[in-house]
């Protein structure tokens, strides 16, 4: 046994001798590790071989090598990778490190931190953007300049970036691709237009905010009729609505509720001696002149409130319904732009 020990002994130290006992002389800058390697070959008749794909022979190294022993050839070579070697026989074979337990503990516990930038497709940056690792809890808000930074326990995954109006996007990362990332979101038309904005006369609440009925009426459908008369426009447009066709001209502006003649009802007529009119807000202010002076060309939206709702807003005159009327306004940095109409009307020859 003793024997058997010492011959193992003194072939393992002559292997090692023989391996520390080859040279390299070479130099030459940004040489690919493929030359590098024929040089090898060439002057210690040691054979280099590696798995296809687990190393890039195209990575590029500074060779000064001078009576350099081969381990040290092959560490330098092999420097920043994931990647180790064993020499046996003639032959090195590079394969992947085996990570140790101490490594695995560490790696477990060691975050990874991404950080990147959210635009817009004009390149405007997006604060309050949610740029989340998928499958996780982990989620941060990009800050005033679009910026972000997120810790991953994981050094590979998705990103999910999401903001208001735009439509999310994933983003893999990876130890080959850890960042910086310049993610660019592109509006949802889609979702934009879902949103509609109620005038209640007294603030603007979105449709998903108001708790009552109401019918939003805009400005393409106003413009469906041709008449220089606001209530022909509304006829036959909003359910629940009824507006009479003979009506008494008001020759003045009404004093009192009961002076008011619009001959509009909602939602059918409640009361026999109370004045059945609605009340009609103008800009945010209740309106008692004749509903036939506003000019319809100049309305951008008419939101009315059918039911009692209205009443926590306007009070009791609203008990009738409330016809919110806004007018269009210009708009900062709007081009000038100007509307046409003109009415044509046929009758029959008189006889």
């Amino acid at each position: 046994m003793r024997l058997t020990t010492v011959i193992l002994l003194g072939t393992m130290l002559h292997l090692s001798a023989a391996t520390f006992g080859q040279k390299l002389n070479y130099v030459n800058k940004n040489v690919s590790l493929e030359q590098l390697f024929k040089e090898i070959k060439k002057q210690t008749n040691y054979n280099v071989v590696w798995y296809e794909g687990k190393l890039n022979t195209a990575r590029t190294i500074n060779a000064n090598f001078s009576n350099a022993p081969l381990d040290q050839v092959m560490d330098i070579a092999l420097s920043g990778l994931p990647l180790t070697y064993t020499i046996r026989q003639n032959n090195i074979v590079i394969k992947e490190k085996t990570p140790s337990l101490l490594d695995k503990v560490i790696s477990h516990f060691k975050n990874t931190t991404l950080f990147g930038k959210v635009n817009d497709e004009k390149g405007n940056p997006l604060p309050g953007a949610t740029i989340r690792i998928k499958d996780t809890k982990s989620a941060v808000l990009s800050n005033k300049d679009g910026n972000f930074s997120i810790e991953s326990k994981e050094t590979s995954g998705i990103l999910f970036i999401s903001f208001l109006g735009y439509k999310p996007t994933e983003i893999s990362f990876s130890p080959t691709n850890p960042g910086p990332f310049n993610i660019t979101l592109k509006e949802d038309e889609s979702i934009l237009n879902e949103v509609v904005i109620i005038s209640t006369g007294y603030q603007k609440i979105s449709k998903e905010k108001s708790t009552g009925s109401f019918e939003q009426i805009d400005n393409q459908l106003i413009n469906r009729k041709v008449s220089t008369s606001l209530l022909d426009r509304l006829k036959d447009v909003v359910p629940g609505i009824y507006i009479s066709e003979n009506l008494i001209p008001i020759k003045e502006t009404a004093t009192t509720p009961y002076s008011k003649n619009t001959g509009i009802i909602i939602r059918g007529k409640n009361t026999y001696n109370a004045s059945t009119e609605p009340l009609i807000v103008l800009d945010n202010f209740p309106y008692e002149g004749d509903i036939n002076n506003i000019n319809p060309n100049d309305i951008e939206s008419i939101t009315i409130l059918k039911d009692a709702a209205a009443a926590s807003i306007w009070g009791a005159r609203s008990g009738n319904g409330v016809i919110v009327i806004t007018t269009k306004k210009g708009q900062q940095g709007q081009k000038m732009r100007i509307d046409f109409n003109s009415n044509l009307t046929f009758v029959n020859k008189p006889n």
